[in-house]
């Protein structure tokens, strides 16, 4: 899955435009978390992931 694939299933699960800019900046920052993303299997733990990232969970 590249950035397209993953812009398109952030869409899917439901995210804000602004916040999938958000979430595509850090994945294009730390490639490992785009990976994370990647490899997880449903909707509902791709939206806790992502929920996550979005509180600052993987923030320097």
């Amino acid at each position: 899955m590249e950035l397209c694939g993953i812009a398109q299933e952030l869409q899917k699960i439901g995210i804000r435009r602004v916040d999938q800019v958000r979430v595509m900046k850090m994945f294009v920052q730390k490639p490992e978390i785009a990976g994370i993303f990647k490899a997880t299997d449903n909707d509902e733990d791709k939206l806790q992931f992502i929920m996550e990232i979005l509180a600052g969970e993987f923030d320097d």
